[in-house]
């Protein structure tokens, strides 16, 4: 008995075992959910993937970087076509790196992806107060729902995306300090962070200003917090100000022309009927993804609404207060053109991750004594099989994003070649001959809805933007074929996007259209989406029609040859 009794394990060793299994766990779990986002991200590591909307940047960051300013047409005028101005500069360190255009677009993309990874778990693991096992809950939740999110794709898209994302941590995390222990040097921080919103993305400005007047609202409980937020607020709003006033002076518009072309030209018609329903469909499909982090918060406040009303500080209030102006705008009021990847709605992960991450940390128990924390097996247990439903929900998702980036990175180079691109099925289905076309000389002036791969395959060619985003006689009005086809006269037009049905419908009325321009719809130009036209007193016309005779030809068999082009 006395040999069993001394050889047997000490029972208090029991949950100290288990507790340190707790932890390997939880380690394994944070560890695979950033190796499956990064892998989400880096089997998307190719030209193909990036968005059209991407190399806008590139080629604003080309005139840049040549001295041009921020001109959309060489040696043009400024134009505000960017909506997060400020990502022109990384999308220019991306250039200096490297001269391609497709890899000076992804790089950047990707620095502030993992940027963003590590700005995400300082912010809920230093700024969220309460219990370390509190907080690892918080943590470890936000990351698996990012994991299996869409958020991953941002990485690679060559979007301002995870720029921003960057940004809305720190300013969060700004805010926190601030919160923690008020002082001048925070106050001015919050604020200087808070007004440069409008140049990251402008429906941040919903958080950059809710946020300090909710701390005025329900100060800090520290000596002077109130004053202290009205100078956070007021930096905020001082640092707006010269940013809406160095627009006007530049640019000579308070905001981008994506607002206005958005809100007064071409979407008002067939690009709100296309897109109708589509804003509530991507916002149904994140929260989907978040859904765990969303029901922590919707159950604290519709189920303790009183309590949270009460208790909730000036931070908390804030967030919540931008976190249901961002969704509601963009899931009732903003029309989501180019919103693949619920690209608009990624604005609200981190502020629901740090809204949930408080309540648990609020509703976590506080022992009344830490050394009697936890004395026996119970914890532990449950801690264990929580872990292990949280790896059962993940896992599948990871494991797969990590066997998909093994077998792309082991049998292909990340490929950024434009060039090669622009020669295969997936561009010239959308531009007819695009590859060709960019071979005519730099007077050539082209015309089109989806400007971004175009303004990059024709840097030194005048580009005009149908949509008006880019184009400031476009945004301001439905676009005028007269002024296009009498005025603008583009030698190469790439016919409106489908979506733009009164446009289509417009210009292919018009009667210049059919008196000078020789067409190609889609059907005979065997595109997907876009028909093309060639100005026929343009002095690359018979260029033009070259490049596209061998395709007719081609495509109505052998010795016989097309119809006209009206």
């Amino acid at each position: 008995m006395c040999d069993e009794a001394a050889t047997s394990e000490p029972p208090e060793a029991r949950p100290a075992a288990l507790a340190a299994l707790v932890l390997g766990l939880y380690r394994f779990m944070l560890l695979a959910c950033v190796a499956g986002i990064l892998a989400h991200a880096a089997r998307l590591l190719n030209i193909g993937i990036l968005w059209d909307d991407g190399y806008i940047f590139q080629r604003y960051a080309k005139h840049l970087a040549e001295g041009q300013g921020l001109a959309w047409q060489p040696g043009g005028e400024p134009v505000y076509g960017l909506t997060a101005l400020l990502y022109v500069f990384p999308a220019l360190a991306g250039r200096t790196l490297t001269d391609d255009p497709g890899a000076a677009a992804m790089l950047p993309c990707f620095v502030f992806g993992v940027l963003f990874l590590v700005a995400f778990v300082r912010l809920l693991w230093r700024h969220v107060p309460g219990r370390p096992a509190a907080r690892g809950v918080g943590l470890l939740l936000a990351l698996a729902c990012v994991a299996v999110s869409s958020t991953p794709a941002h990485f690679s898209s060559g979007m301002d995306t995870t720029f921003g994302l960057t940004y809305q941590a720190l300013h969060l995390m700004a805010a926190a300090r601030f919160a923690a222990a008020p002082s001048r040097a925070r106050a001015l921080t919050l604020g200087a962070l808070g007004g440069l919103a409008l140049w990251i993305r402008p429906e941040l400005m919903a958080f950059s200003v809710l946020i300090p007047a909710a701390l005025i609202w329900r100060p800090v409980e520290a000596e002077g917090g109130r004053r202290l937020a009205m100078e956070a607020l007021g930096t905020t709003l001082l640092v707006l100000g010269a940013c809406v006033g160095f627009n006007v002076a530049y640019f000579g518009l308070p905001f981008p022309l994506p607002f206005y072309a958005k809100s007064f030209s071409p979407y008002e018609g067939g690009i709100r009927r296309a897109y109708r329903g589509v804003n509530v469909q991507h916002l149904l499909t994140f929260l989907g993804f978040y859904w765990p982090l969303f029901a922590i918060v919707g159950a604290e406040l519709f189920g303790r609404p009183r309590r949270f009303a009460k208790h909730a500080d000036g931070l908390v209030l804030g967030t919540l207060f931008g976190l249901l102006a961002v969704l509601g705008y963009h899931g009732a009021i903003a029309i989501p053109v180019m919103a693949m990847a619920e690209r608009f709605l990624q604005v609200a992960v981190i502020p629901v991750a740090y809204l949930a991450s408080r309540i648990i940390a609020d509703a976590w128990p506080e022992p009344e004594d830490d050394a009697r924390f936890a004395p026996g097996r119970t914890p532990w247990l449950l801690a264990i099989a929580g872990l292990a439903g949280v790896g059962m929900l993940i896992w599948p998702k990871v494991d797969k994003e990590i066997r998909e980036a093994n077998w792309y990175l082991a049998r292909n180079r990340p490929k950024f070649d434009l060039d090669a691109h622009a020669a295969t099925d997936g561009p010239r289905s959308y531009w007819f001959r695009v590859d060709e076309f960019r071979a005519l000389p730099s007077d050539l002036v082209v015309a089109t809805t989806e400007v971004g791969m175009i303004g990059i395959l024709h840097p030194d060619k005048q580009v005009i933007d149908l949509a008006g985003l880019n184009e400031p006689r476009f945004a301001f009005a439905p676009l005028d074929p007269g002024v296009l086809l009498g005025e603008m006269k583009p030698d190469l037009l790439y016919m409106p996007h489908q979506d733009y049905g009164p446009m289509v419908e417009a210009i292919e009325n018009h009667p210049l259209f059919a008196e000078n321009y020789f067409y190609l719809d889609k059907t005979r130009a065997r595109t997907r989406n876009f028909g093309v036209a060639f100005r026929r007193d343009s002095p690359h016309f018979e260029a033009m029609k070259a490049i596209a005779e061998p395709h007719k030809s081609k495509r109505n068999g052998k010795g016989k040859k097309g119809k006209k082009g009206r």
